[in-house]
């Protein structure tokens, strides 16, 4: 899923500085088993930290289920 965000941020194009509204954005989904909550959170942390406005948030909510279409798995083990 992607979307905008409405930070400002100032750039040049043909020459003359202009002030967008809307700074493209991402939405990545990432479903993990609960022992690997902490290791994943660390990891997007390292990876997309700039210390910029912009870096994103990460929200952590329960997955009530997971099934596997292929094989009807479900829960942990279709993660």
């Amino acid at each position: 899923m992607s979307g905008h965000g409405q930070q400002v941020k100032e750039e040049i194009y043909r020459g003359q500085k202009i002030v967008p509204n809307l700074i493209p954005k991402m939405r990545i989904d990432i479903a993990v088993n609960e022992e690997f909550v902490d290791v994943t959170v660390k990891a997007i942390i390292e990876a997309a930290k700039s210390g910029e406005i912009g870096d994103g948030k990460i929200f952590i909510t329960p997955l009530e289920e997971c099934i596997r279409i292929r094989t009807e798995d479900k829960g942990g083990s279709a993660i």
